[in-house]
Order: C-alpha cells, then structure tokens, then sequence
C-alpha cells in the first residue's frame, strides 16, 4: 500500500510552485515580514499553512495605475 502525506512545510522553490507566486516576491514578502518564514540552517522553510494565510491576505483586486 502506498500513501503519501501532504506537505507541511516548502523550501523556497516548493513555495514558489505550491502558490504559483515567484521566488522572489515569496522572499521579498519575508523579509519584511509579511510572510512568516523558518530557517534549517542558510535554509528557508515555509510553512504551508503561513503560505496559504499569506495568500489569503493579498489583495483580491488588481491595483490602480
């Protein structure tokens, strides 16, 4: 029997793709705070649950010119 279990948490990359938001904006986002990150080492690791509230709190309509 096979199974697998859902993901917890993401390394940048695995955020990235799980959101559908790049890289860099992911960072950006945590390093002023917006978005709760932890380290493992130089390494970040995202939360899916800080991921999905994160998403949540952006914005629902396209910004003005």
């Amino acid at each position: 029997m096979t199974f697998s279990l859902p993901a917890i948490s993401y390394a940048l990359d695995g955020a990235s793709k799980a959101t559908g938001i790049g890289s860099t904006n992911i960072k950006i986002a945590a390093d002023r705070g917006d978005l709760i990150c932890h380290w493992v080492g130089n390494k970040r690791i995202f939360r899916a649950a800080d991921l999905d509230a994160w998403v949540q709190s952006l914005p629902t309509e396209r910004p003005t010119k």
